[in-house]
């Protein structure tokens, strides 16, 4: 309450406020916060479904490597989605009529994060047991497999976070319900079936498959409010998916010629600076560098 009226006394300090009660509003308001509680109650279901078929699968030491496979991909990946999110949806909402401009800005923020996300998820399978061994220790060593696996739906679930941003600020919530309600029964369906085979990995596998029956629907949904078919959505991939298979390769050819370790290090090396001269191509003229990818890309 206190932090309410700070908020609301420094935008009076800016704003003239004028409190004026709105049926329309507030109903829409009502129905806006139960999807979302809904959708809310569905992700909490999903998270948990997983961790119940790790129990069984591997006991508390089969969800002790899951969770912590899980938390080492997804927690840097949503520190980033998240706060461009946070930008997005209130950039989506104030301009949901222009479609145009909705486009544009979704394949900008889409590509990027691609081209980021995808070759890191292939550098993370390459390179998965040295990664977990200076996170977490030698002792951990047996998540790797899960890790190269879940780092996939970590990818997709992280570039899903953008499509429900557009989604939600078209008013777009109830119908996107069905995309939490299909990938549930998805994760369900495919644990129970792939657990007493594959045991933990199996479950791996059925939360990655989930996630991609995730998106899929989203986008389904999205191609309806915006000017993008699939086939334009998916060219968005085809470029960092290029780039995935040259990381990989040239990761592969270094791993045969040096150690791991050795690899590992000159790879990290060469990314620092590649995103030292992204810096400083950012800092000469982005404006330039936002018209180009505009054009390739719409």
């Amino acid at each position: 309450m206190v932090k309410l009226t700070i908020i609301l006394y420094l935008i009076s300090k800016e704003y003239e406020l004028i409190l004026r009660y709105s049926t329309a509003s507030v109903s829409k308001f009502i129905r806006m916060s139960i999807a979302l509680t809904i959708q809310n109650i569905f992700r909490y279901s999903s998270t948990n479904t997983d961790r119940y078929f790790v129990t069984l699968a591997g006991g508390a030491s089969g969800v002790g490597l899951y969770t912590r496979s899980l938390k080492l991909l997804k927690m840097p990946l949503n520190q980033i989605v998240r706060s461009i999110s946070a930008v997005l949806y209130v950039d989506f909402s104030k301009k949901q009529n222009e479609i145009k401009y909705l486009t544009r800005v979704f394949c900008i923020t889409t590509f990027i994060l691609a081209m980021l996300f995808i070759p890191v998820s292939a550098i993370v399978i390459i390179y998965a047991e040295i990664i977990v061994s200076i996170v977490y220790g030698d002792n951990w060593l047996a998540m790797v497999p899960l890790v190269k696996v879940l780092v996939i739906g970590a990818v997709i679930s992280s570039l899903s976070i953008i499509i429900g941003d557009l989604l939600k600020s078209q008013g777009i919530v109830y119908k996107e319900l069905l995309s939490n309600i299909t990938s549930l029964l998805t994760l369900v369906v495919l644990s129970s079936t792939l657990y007493p085979v594959y045991g933990v990995t199996g479950i791996a596998i059925s939360y990655v498959l989930s996630q991609l029956i995730f998106i899929i629907i989203q986008l389904n949904f999205l191609i309806k409010i915006v000017q993008l078919t699939t086939i334009e959505y998916l060219r968005l991939y085809i470029i960092p998916i290029l780039l995935t298979v040259l990381v990989y390769a040239t990761n592969s050819i270094l791993c045969m010629y040096y150690t791991q370790i050795i690899s590992f290090i000159i790879i990290v090396l060469f990314n620092l600076l590649v995103l030292s001269g992204a810096y400083w191509l950012n800092k000469q003229d982005m404006r330039l560098i936002k018209l180009i990818i505009s054009k390739n890309l719409l």
